[in-house]
């Protein structure tokens, strides 16, 4: 706590000395009595007193405790007065951690609380990765005259820190994970709910196959096929390379923090819809990961795919590590030759990048070529209203369509958008 005197009257009291100056030397005692006026407020504040010890109550919430990077979250501020005397111009000033930037409203508020009264103020963060930890709340208070002030810190009750996970505790969508094992569906028929075909009836087809609206009209028995669903081998290349750590703005999340947190949920809705899952980090090799791996090489980590029980586990603990990795230490070069060598012929390919360069589009094309069915789920990153931003916009577009034009399926998603619903069209979709 600190106690303060500011020459606030500074400027009044050269105004009174002047006039009375000028009153005498012209012998017009009108303006030496004039004088006396600013001389008031000199005298008001050399004799004002010093504002009394505050006796305050801090109060801070956040709208959700778990978000997820990009999400808008509101933090409410409330103060109480739990003294006896009104507090009359009391300046507070919430304690934002320094990694995350205000998006609306104000972490600054100017109140006047009589005794037992509180007041709140509210404004809006952007969740980044990591844990954030609020600072104590600035509380400064002025004397009626305003040449005295005390200022205190105070810690809040309440929230104390955001903490913002790449990856999932537990599966983000219920709509998604149906009882169906794997929920990719393939492009044969067989066992399934969507239509893929008819043909002829044939001993043995199951009765309720059966066409029966059309043989109540025709008299021929017509078998229905359906799209089967089948559990199937996915691998995540999760681009974080050094070019995708870029931000639409500062304090914004960056390209490589919104594909870590897609590709960890995926992996969680893919794996509990009966998928192996598999992942790799493009551009945090293995040595960089502090937990140990069979596989990878110079330019990524690698784990290979499984329905095994602890790989979602594996996955969140790799995403989480890599992440960890500074920019700097990443590499951009990704290699495709290794890529495809590892892949078995069956892996579907879903690649999540902001696709930041024309690198990673060349890769995918080169993999495409070879066989290899991809789709692609790229967070959007370039978003801004500045002139960097809307040309970063278009390159963005450019590269989609490059990807689209050689027969790969791409999906797009804004982080201030709910990404269950995304993920329901993509694990439903036939690998190309």
């Amino acid at each position: 706590m600190s106690i303060e005197r500011v020459r606030r009257w500074n400027g009044a009291l050269g105004a009174a000395v002047l006039l009375a100056a000028i009153g005498i030397a012209t012998g017009r005692p009108a303006l030496s009595i004039g004088g006396s006026l600013p001389l008031l407020f000199v005298i008001g504040g050399a004799l004002s007193g010093e504002p009394d010890t505050p006796q305050l109550a801090v109060e801070r919430s956040v709208s959700t405790s778990a978000p997820f990077p990009g999400e808008a979250v509101e933090v409410t501020v409330s103060v109480e007065n739990e003294g006896q005397t009104p507090v009359s111009d009391l300046r507070v000033v919430d304690g934002v951690p320094s990694e995350l930037s205000v998006t609306a409203g104000t972490p600054r508020a100017s109140l006047a609380l009589s005794p037992g009264d509180s007041q709140t103020f509210t404004y809006t963060l952007t969740a980044r990765r990591g844990e954030h930890d609020f600072t104590a709340v600035l509380c400064r208070l002025w004397s009626l005259w305003g040449t005295r002030r005390r200022t205190t810190l105070l810690t809040a009750t309440g929230t104390v820190d955001l903490i913002c996970e790449s990856t999932p505790t537990e599966s983000p969508t219920t709509s998604a994970t149906t009882q169906q094992r794997g929920t990719l569906t393939a492009s044969t028929a067989g066992d399934g709910m969507e239509f893929h075909s008819t043909r002829e009836y044939q001993p043995g087809d199951s009765v309720r196959d059966i066409d029966w609206r059309r043989f109540a009209k025709t008299g021929s028995l017509v078998t229905v096929r359906y799209r089967e669903e089948r559990s199937t081998r996915v691998h995540l290349l999760v681009d974080l390379r050094e070019t995708t750590a870029v931000a639409s703005s500062p304090g914004s999340p960056r390209g490589d923090e919104l594909s870590a947190y897609v590709a960890g949920q995926l992996s969680a809705v893919l794996y509990d819809a009966g998928n192996q899952v598999g992942a790799a980090t493009l551009g945090v090799d293995k040595n960089n990961i502090r937990q140990p791996l069979s596989a990878g090489n110079e330019t990524c980590a690698w784990i290979d795919p499984s329905q095994a029980a602890l790989t979602t586990q594996r996955i969140a603990q790799l995403l989480d590590d890599a992440g960890e990795v500074d920019a700097v230490r990443r590499s951009n070069r990704i290699a495709t030759q290794g890529i495809r060598e590892r892949l078995s012929d069956s892996t579907h390919v879903i690649a999540v990048t902001p696709l930041t360069d024309t690198t990673v589009v060349e890769s995918l094309e080169e993999l495409r070529r070879g066989g290899v069915s991809i789709t692609v789920v790229t967070p959007l990153v370039f978003d801004g209203e500045s002139m960097g931003q809307r040309v970063g916009s278009v390159e963005h577009a450019q590269r989609c369509s490059a990807l689209r034009d050689v027969g790969i399926e791409v999906h797009t998603w804004q982080s201030d958008e709910p990404l269950h619903s995304s993920l329901e069209t993509l694990i439903r979709r036939s690998p190309q």
